[in-house]
């Protein structure tokens, strides 16, 4: 019975005209049918202004399924993507297109290396001080921030070459996250656009900080008040203990992103680009 309704599912999305991805209404992550609470499956298309296709693919119960093509503006294949996109240990995230770049748009949860090592989760403040190893850890060590706001990581776990992010994807370079900065107006304003309001099609919780020296949370790192998303680049003093990070908050409705240069025992949160 469940493969008769697959195939009656994809006879019905294989048959159905595109549509442009603009009509649908975009909550919570999902397409809907304009107009109704009925959540969208079927094809889509989205065309740049010249009118090239900037991408194409299908929805299924409002999500993105099967295979994504993405162009550039004069026509070539930027990415081929296929849905759902998982890491290893099997969290899906929602992806989108935001001028030439493709982000995973929620922040990273998994425990696991891409080659299946574990991340030693250090919820100990003397471990995590110590440590110049890969670490990860929940905020207020609670499991039940992760899936709102993902986990917290050193940059040790950012450079490891085992890898952190899901196949096909990186942790941005300072360059990377630069290009999307600009892309959306500006250090001013792209804070508040990489925020789940913010209309860009982000969800970047701010998961909040753990410092390096290991302690969660003063009035400044509270979760869902602040947080600070690390880029792939160090600093370029050779030898030192500092790497790039990008910081949001909420405090004072402030859209602001900062770029510091933070301790790499520190624990932020990780966004991911393309490869």
């Amino acid at each position: 019975m469940k493969k008769i309704l697959l195939i009656v599912i994809i006879l019905i999305v294989g048959c159905s005209k595109p549509i442009n991805d603009d009509t649908l209404i975009s909550k919570d992550g999902l397409k809907y049918i304009p107009y109704t609470k009925e959540l969208y499956s079927g094809k889509v298309f989205k065309n740049y202004m010249g009118g090239k296709k900037q991408f194409e693919g299908i929805y299924m119960d409002g999500e993105k399924y099967g295979l994504w093509k993405y162009y550039t503006e004069d026509g070539k294949i930027l990415s081929e993507i296929s849905f759902p996109v998982t890491d290893i240990d099997g969290n899906s995230y929602k992806i989108e297109m935001i001028g030439k770049q493709i982000w995973i748009v929620e922040n990273l949860k998994v425990t696991h290396y891409r080659n299946g090592n574990p991340i030693p989760n250090l919820s100990r403040q003397d471990d995590w001080n110590d440590t110049k190893l890969g670490a990860y850890c929940n905020y207020d060590n609670d499991e039940k921030n992760v899936e709102t706001y993902g986990r917290l990581y050193n940059w040790y776990a950012v450079i490891d070459k085992r890898g952190l992010a899901p196949k096909g994807w990186h942790i941005p370079t300072m360059k990377e996250w630069n290009e999307l900065i600009n892309y959306l107006g500006g250090s001013d304003v792209a804070g508040g656009k990489l925020q789940e309001a913010g209309g860009s099609g982000f969800k970047a919780q701010l998961g909040g900080k753990r410092p390096n020296y290991g302690k969660f949370g003063s009035e400044y790192y509270f979760i869902s008040f602040d947080g600070e998303f690390w880029s792939s680049t160090g600093d370029i003093i050779v030898d030192s203990e500092y790497a790039i990070s990008y910081g949001l908050t909420a405090v004072l409705q402030d859209s602001r992103i900062k770029t510091n240069l933070s301790l790499m025992k520190s624990g932020f949160s990780i966004l991911c680009v393309r490869d």
